[in-house]
């Protein structure tokens, strides 16, 4: 969720105490299925402003 809300993958990282983001991301950061659908909406308005 942190990372979803924009949170810095190094500050993510220190709070959990890994010396590398790559631990942080394999096994913390998942992909929630509704901030990618909502991420992809965004894409599509922003794509269809500027076209």
């Amino acid at each position: 969720m942190c990372d979803e809300m924009g949170v810095p993958d190094k500050i993510i990282q220190a709070w959990l105490g890994h010396t590398t983001f790559k631990t942080t991301k394999q096994h913390y950061i998942k992909l929630n299925e509704d901030y990618v659908n909502a991420e992809f909406e965004k894409a599509l308005k922003k794509v269809s402003k500027n076209g």
